[in-house]
């Protein structure tokens, strides 16, 4: 079982994990650790950086769910409706 050294991040870490996926395109947040014991020699867990990302929204986000029909939309439907309404089956 490994140990990992618990560490207090700055601000500036935190800042340069975000910069890490978002201009340098590392595609994960597991390459990113490994960037940090590489470049800068700190030992930081893959969890952590997990919880940076998601503080800084970088996260999943659920997707904000929109009207189906536009207001012309529904006004072409109602208005095709109403002309339909006086037809039959036998027309």
């Amino acid at each position: 079982m490994v140990f990992q050294a618990i560490t207090f991040l700055k601000q500036a870490d935190e800042h340069y994990y975000v910069r890490q996926l978002t201009k340098n395109c590392v595609p994960s947040a597991v390459k990113v650790t490994k960037c940090l014991e590489n470049h800068i020699g700190k030992n930081v867990g893959v969890e952590r950086v997990h919880k940076v990302l998601r503080k800084t929204v970088l996260g999943a986000i659920e997707k904000p769910k929109k009207p189906l029909l536009s207001a012309k939309n529904i006004r072409n439907k109602l208005s095709w409706c109403i002309a339909q309404s006086n037809s039959t089956v036998d027309d």
